[in-house]
């Protein structure tokens, strides 16, 4: 039996995995940025200052300042939803 050399000009079926997997990613990373831009300036700020917080929490651990400020957004967003039902 003779030995069958493959071609490097086709890609296995791993390869054409991979590189479709590289693409989705690429083509998500892109649709997150343009969604990240499309928010307002305060929602964008305020994004980032939870992405800060997230990391300093996986570095460092939950704080008693972390658990008090979730407290205070938790309990404003609240009064927030409750006057926006009561007005509707």
């Amino acid at each position: 039996m003779s030995k069958t050399k493959f071609s490097r000009n086709t890609m296995t079926s791993r390869e054409m995995r991979r590189m479709g997997e590289r693409e989705r990613t690429r083509v998500q990373r892109q649709e997150a940025i343009q969604k990240f831009w499309q928010l307002t300036p305060e929602e964008r700020k305020q994004r980032i200052a939870d992405n800060e917080a997230f990391q300093r929490i996986q570095k460092n651990g939950i704080t008693i300042e972390d658990m008090k400020r979730a407290e205070d957004n938790a309990y404003s967003s609240g009064i927030k939803a409750g006057k926006d039902a009561t007005v509707r």
